[in-house]
């Protein structure tokens, strides 16, 4: 565990907005991280967070055990993006644990909770689309929108 995440806040709590404010809270005395297992069965690499390549035609890597923000690319076909949601629920869905993560590619949403470290299989298969084939803790497939407007 790095220092930095062990001084400050790594999740919003009541009392501290900011992630940048100093943190005494309990559950940041030690970190609640998740790890994503890549298959990639597409027929060129992917690239997880800018630097880790995962060859193509059955090449297998790994997040590792990771907090925030990640990103896995599938060239031609966009990005998967990986938001670390702390203890923030999405509104309108419940599942029963304490961590959450949204993974959003190509508008479609899967939303995972997880306790203590969380561990998911993703596949991108031959024709570029996601398969997260286990999840240690509950997922759904949601749909949220892309963008609103609020205007006059």
């Amino acid at each position: 565990m790095s220092l930095s995440r062990a001084i400050f806040c790594r999740y919003r709590h009541k009392g501290f907005p900011s992630t940048s404010w100093p943190c005494l809270h309990p559950l940041n005395l030690f970190t609640i991280m998740f790890n994503i297992n890549v298959t990639n069965n597409f027929v060129s690499d992917l690239t997880i967070n800018g630097s880790t390549t995962v060859a193509a035609g059955g090449g297998t890597g790994s997040t590792g055990s990771v907090g925030g923000t990640q990103t896995i690319d599938v060239p031609n076909m966009g990005t998967i993006l990986v938001l670390d949601l702390g203890h923030d629920q999405v509104p309108g869905f419940s599942l029963p644990e304490s961590w959450g993560v949204l993974m959003r590619y190509r508008s479609v949403e899967l939303y995972y909770r997880y306790e203590g470290g969380g561990n998911i299989d993703l596949v991108v298969d031959q024709f570029g689309s996601v398969d997260v084939v286990s999840v240690q803790g509950s997922a759904l497939i949601i749909s949220l929108s892309d963008m609103t407007y609020q205007g006059q």
